[in-house]
């Protein structure tokens, strides 16, 4: 009666089950019936690691530290549909080359930096790199900082000191990065042992980016402290974390990368099963090469993501194909990208106050609502009156201003072969006042413009401007600057001539050796200079 009772329970629960935790002994489990080639409905605990980057989040990008230009970068960012640190990091390199050789840093006596940004934007292919990166390189226009020469006609930069509470605060994050340093080593030990320096170009960065953005007119004499604040709240919230992710990354193994590589690969194409030749072709890169491949199984095989199912066409004898069987749990759509590194904690960063806008007036209201995303409707005529009511007043006021000037505009026209060290055979000598020995120096070298023209912005300042080729190719040397302008070219290399320092008897010798010598002058805007008070500023310089 036992045995038949048990005869009919079994009948009732059917055959027995495979029990996987006890393996799969005595069973075939292989595609053509073989051991030990997959194919069985079982898997293992997979370990899911590897469908993930293996990188920690970037940190976000403190936009307010930029001022003004934060609603631009914001703009520009979704117009490109990128990162808005594309845009920023883009613009902070831009106005750091702008000023490169313009403007320096310095603090204290015997320190300066050039202003220029070393920056990479790294990201996989079409995500908007290059449109975020034009935005930037379009916009930034530093023409009113003129450069200075030293009393043999070499440019050389100004250079803008750090106020004392700037130098104090510059100190104090110089002390922090020094405690950091002795906790890191490595890569990154070298990128905290430069921040010191770092933080002084990009103070100097900011701060005439702000001034660019802002209302105020006159250049800035010094570099604030809130320059000093933002830009080490800038490496501490975003450069020097972006940096240890990027050394992070460094450190994953190749190995291990290659694995994580076609991991994402399977996840993303949503594949059961794949061929290691057909899958080696698509993706290339690292898993270009077939013993890489063959590694990269490997390693997910391993993991438990995927398993052998290695199969022959027919009977016929020869090499297996490198088929593989995908774990369900890869297919599975998680939120794999969370990583499990806790964000870091930095101190609270200070929000610097935005350039007050324009008001807006009755004739800009609806350029404004454009601008600002609203929709107006107007036709092609009424869009032409706006814009000729706009700029007709302003074009006015430019040629009134112009010809109460006396501006003769532009005496030479820049153009390619002008820029051109193997085209340009133009020679001419520049001299003007140096700004430091308040004596007359020559510059000499191929003319590529000259111009006497008003700013397009208010307050229209007028300048005079000639632009030379440098001894470098490509490379150009302004002489010249904002009105009044004590300036003179003539033709030729003029240097030797051994004329004098001073200003007063450089006009009495100039006049007679010009006739005498049969001296072509290509400008000359000495005299009217001295009228407007050229001379009579620099001898109060010198006073002071």
């Amino acid at each position: 009666m036992r045995a038949q009772h048990f005869a009919a329970e079994v009948d009732r629960l059917g055959p027995a089950a495979d029990d996987h935790r006890h393996g799969d002994h005595g069973r075939p489990n292989g595609a053509n019936g073989t051991i030990g080639t997959g194919g069985s409905i079982f898997w293992p605990d997979p370990d899911l690691s590897l469908l993930g980057t293996g990188r920690r989040p970037p940190p976000p990008f403190p936009l307010h530290l930029l001022g003004p230009w934060a609603g631009w970068c914001e703009r520009k960012a979704k117009g490109a549909s990128a990162p808005v640190d594309y845009v920023a990091v883009a613009l902070l390199a831009s106005v750091g080359a702008a000023i490169a050789n313009v403007r320096w840093p310095q603090a204290g006596t015997a320190w300066s930096e050039p202003p220029v940004l070393w920056c990479a934007e790294v990201g996989p292919p079409s995500s908007s790199k290059s449109p975020s990166m034009d935005a930037a390189f379009n916009l930034v226009r530093f023409t009113d900082l003129l450069q200075i020469h030293d009393e043999f006609g070499h440019p050389e930069p100004v250079l803008v000191p750090l106020a004392r509470e700037a130098e104090d605060r510059l100190e104090a994050f110089a002390r922090d990065i020094v405690e950091r340093c002795h906790m890191a080593s490595g890569l990154l030990a070298g990128t905290l042992g430069k921040a010191r320096g770092h933080c002084l170009r990009l103070s100097a960065v900011l701060e005439y980016l702000w001034w660019c953005g802002g209302t105020e007119e006159s250049e800035p004499k010094a570099i604030s402290p809130e320059s000093v604040t933002a830009a080490a709240d800038l490496l501490n919230a975003y450069f020097l974390p972006m940096a240890e992710r990027v050394f992070g990354d460094a450190t994953i193994p190749v190995a291990e990368r290659r694995g994580m590589l076609l991991a994402q690969h399977l996840r993303q194409n949503r594949m059961t099963e794949f061929n290691a030749r057909e899958v080696r072709r698509q993706i290339g890169g690292m898993l270009r090469e077939a013993a890489d491949m063959e590694a990269a199984c490997k390693q997910l095989v391993e993991a438990g993501l995927i398993r052998p199912r290695f199969t022959r066409a027919g009977e016929v004898k020869g090499r297996k194909s490198q088929g593989y069987e995908v774990h369900p749990e890869v297919a599975v759509t998680r939120p794999f990208a969370d990583s499990p590194v806790p964000a870091r904690s930095y101190p609270p960063v200070p929000i610097v106050p935005l350039a007050p806008l324009a008001p807006k007036t009755e004739l800009t209201a609806q350029t404004a609502q454009t601008a600002q995303g609203g929709k107006i409707n107007l036709d092609a005529p009424q869009t032409g009156c706006v814009f000729e009511e706009m700029i007709t007043p302003m074009l006015g006021h430019l040629m009134e201003v112009a010809d109460r000037a006396k501006v003769r505009g532009t005496i030479v026209a820049s153009d390619s072969k002008r820029r051109s060290k193997r085209t340009n055979k133009h020679i001419v000598t520049v001299f003007t006042i140096s700004a430091i020995s308040r004596c007359v120096k020559a510059s000499a070298g191929p003319l590529v413009s000259l111009e006497d023209k008003l700013d397009i912005t208010p307050p229209h300042k007028r300048f005079v401007r000639s632009d030379l080729l440098g001894r470098e190719a490509h490379t150009i040397m302004g002489c010249g600057g904002n009105w009044p302008c004590w300036i003179a070219v003539v033709e030729g290399d003029q240097r030797g001539r051994g004329y004098p320092a001073n200003p007063d008897s450089f006009d009495a010798w100039f006049r007679g050796w010009t006739t005498t010598e049969g001296i072509v002058v290509v400008g000359d805007w000495r005299e009217e200079a001295r009228n407007d008070g050229a001379l009579e500023w620099l001898k109060r310089a010198a006073a002071e």
